[in-house]
Parts: C-alpha cells; sequence; structure tokens
C-alpha cells in the first residue's frame, strides 16, 4: 500500500521510503541513528524495511511541521 503516495509493499520500497525520511531529516541537521532513536526504534530495523519499524518512523516524522511533505515532493520530482 503506498505511503505519502510512494509505494510502500515490498521491504524494498519501504526500505527505500525510509531512506528518504532519513535524508529529509539529514537536510535538518539530524543523523539517522539519532532519527531511530527518536522513532523508538532499531536503525536496522529501519534499513530492512521492516513495516512496524516504517510506521514508528511516520509517526515520529509526523511530529516535524511539513517533513513527510518534504520526502512526498521529492519523491513526485524524481519520479516525474
Amino acid at each position: 500500500m503506498p505511503v505519502l503516495g510512494i509505494p510502500a509493499d515490498t521491504a524494498a520500497e519501504r526500505a527505500a521510503l525510509v531512506e528518504s525520511i532519513f535524508a529529509a531529516f539529514r537536510e535538518r541537521g539530524e543523523a539517522s541513528d539519532d532519527v531511530a532513536e527518536g522513532a523508538e526504534t532499531a536503525l536496522e530495523l529501519l534499513r530492512s524495511g521492516d513495516q512496524v519499524a516504517l510506521d514508528a518512523l511516520l509517526a515520529y516524522a509526523a511530529q516535524s511541521p511539513g517533513l513527510l511533505r518534504e520526502v512526498e515532493k521529492r519523491h513526485a520530482m524524481e519520479t516525474a
């Protein structure tokens, strides 16, 4: 099922989405391991495309104003 209009059906697609979210956080000065800690999940689980870890990351990212919108816009530009 797509998340933010981004395919997220397979572990590989979820892992790619995680990396996009990490990139958006990095642009705001936050390291991936700090983001994983904030989401209260393991970095390894996020990078492997674990659905439960992704859900935790999405909930954490939703607390950062505009971050998920940035991820969605970036994906739209990359696939246009």
